[in-house]
């Protein structure tokens, strides 16, 4: 815009005689500008940089006005690489008080320059551990917005996020204020009590997030997060590439793990030779890094290796229900969402994809879209899923499963969780028409392509 309102413009010009006034000559150059040229709320990275914020998270009970709980944690951001679409980032936190006994963590992914991320598959199973923080970086308007006021797609939750530029238009400051508010899918707004709103301050001419502050409400407690930066470093260029290819590397060893993890439940086996293997992994991972290079991946390898010492308890139920569920699914009978009595061996009479899930679980609300999907996936095939409700309270489960999933086949199963409980978080294993389980998942996924495969495999090997 500058380079264009500098420019001198040659006379004479003529149309058919008749001489055009510059003004309109110019303005049929604005038009020409790029879109990214006119916009003033943009991203502005290089590769190197290290983006640096002091975090204050405050819990507060709902209700009171004084902290329940106070931390102090830092987050730095490091731009790996960048490409016509953007740029590779690392997002690493950690606690700064180092009496915190929190395990720090990191996360790689791509932004582009209205802050949009788009993650791996096995980076965003992981999204959840610093979904928090991730609100720093805040979305900007694209091509197609205004400065003024846009929202977003939804994300991998299903939530959309809204913003207004409440900046003055008359403020020749570069800063821009920014206020949001986070939407909750339809499902988990309806039945869990989950917002999140704030403000941020957006640096035009630096293009980063210079201050957010923001505060997330669930059930009884309200987290109230500030986040300030404390500037940008670089580091150079070639420093940037080495660590480029340690991201790849880490998300590659993301992939080992989760296969690792998958193992438990496939192959059952002490948890103490799971957790040395994965001890193995990340170790192996750490030492082939440059010892030297003050990479921030030595750190994120240790993180991964405390965190795993310290999921004893976790690995374990994941082991016992391996083993539990190692030969034969319980058959049952239990009434439906529509009050119909249904049998386990009526269910199984295809091969099935068992989902399993609790009303009162974000994650598992969360998953009921990707239950939605799956169950489209498997028309037309030998396959199908049911879904089971794992809540004791028999109308929490109707009500969850009338509003979020009308369109599917739900058993409720509460009566069982009392016998023989299940996790709260959302659970998908296929079971064969023997009854015999044959893979089993844990946890929210943003699909559950393996579940899918697997279904459509013993589909076709059952027709023939």
């Amino acid at each position: 815009m500058e380079s264009l309102r500098n420019t001198r413009l040659r006379p004479p010009y003529h149309a058919r005689g008749v001489r055009v006034p510059e003004i309109i000559l110019l303005l049929l150059g604005l038009l020409t500008v790029p879109a990214e040229a006119q916009r003033t709320l943009t991203y502005r990275m290089s590769p190197g940089d290290q983006l640096i914020y002091d975090v204050t998270r405050a819990v507060v009970a709902t209700g009171a006005q004084a902290p329940r709980q106070t931390f102090n944690e830092r987050v730095q951001i490091w731009c790996l690489s960048q490409d016509t679409t953007g740029w590779t980032a690392l997002f690493e936190f950690a606690p700064s008080d180092p009496s915190d006994e929190r395990t720090g963590t990191g996360l790689v992914f791509t932004l582009d320059s209205a802050g949009r991320p788009s993650y791996s598959r096995s980076a965003a199973m992981r999204v959840g551990e610093l979904d928090e923080l991730l609100e720093i970086l805040i979305r900007l308007p694209s091509a197609v917005h205004d400065e003024v006021a846009w929202s977003t797609v939804p994300d991998l939750y299903g939530r959309q996020r809204r913003y207004r530029n409440v900046t003055a238009a008359s403020a020749a400051g570069a800063l821009a204020q920014i206020e949001f508010d986070v939407r909750e899918s339809d499902c988990v707004a309806a039945l869990l009590n989950i917002t999140r709103k704030g403000t941020a301050w957006f640096d035009r001419r630096a293009g980063i997030v210079k201050r957010t502050e923001y505060e997330q409400t669930a059930d009884d407690t309200r987290t109230r997060i500030l986040a300030v930066s404390q500037g940008v470093l670089n580091h150079g260029a070639s420093w940037a590439v080495r660590r480029n290819v340690e991201a790849q590397e880490f998300l590659q060893t993301l992939q080992y793990e989760d296969a690792l993890l998958q193992s438990l439940t496939t192959q059952p086996q002490p948890v103490e030779t799971t957790r040395a293997a994965l001890d193995r992994l990340w170790a192996g991972f750490g030492s082939g890094l440059d010892q030297r290079s003050n990479s921030p991946f030595l750190r994120i390898a240790n993180y991964r290796r405390v965190t795993l010492r310290s999921a004893a308890e976790v690995l374990e139920a994941r082991l016992a229900l391996g083993r539990r569920w190692q030969d034969e699914a319980r058959t049952w009978t239990l009434y439906d969402a529509e009050g119909h009595l249904r049998t386990s061996e009526e269910a199984r009479s295809h091969i099935t994809v068992e989902c399993f899930w609790q009303a009162g679980s974000v994650w598992s609300l969360r998953a009921l879209p990707q239950f939605g999907k799956l169950s489209a996936s498997l028309r037309n095939t030998s396959a199908q899923m049911v879904t089971f409700n794992l809540d004791t309270r028999g109308d929490r489960g109707l009500t969850a499963a009338m509003q979020c999933i009308p369109h599917l086949d739900t058993i409720l199963t509460g009566p069982l969780q009392m016998i023989a409980p299940l996790p709260a978080d959302p659970l998908v294993r296929v079971v064969d028409t023997t009854g015999r389980v044959r893979g089993i998942w844990f946890g929210w996924q943003p699909d559950y392509a393996e579940a899918e495969q697997l279904a459509r495999k013993l589909a076709r090997e059952l027709e023939e």
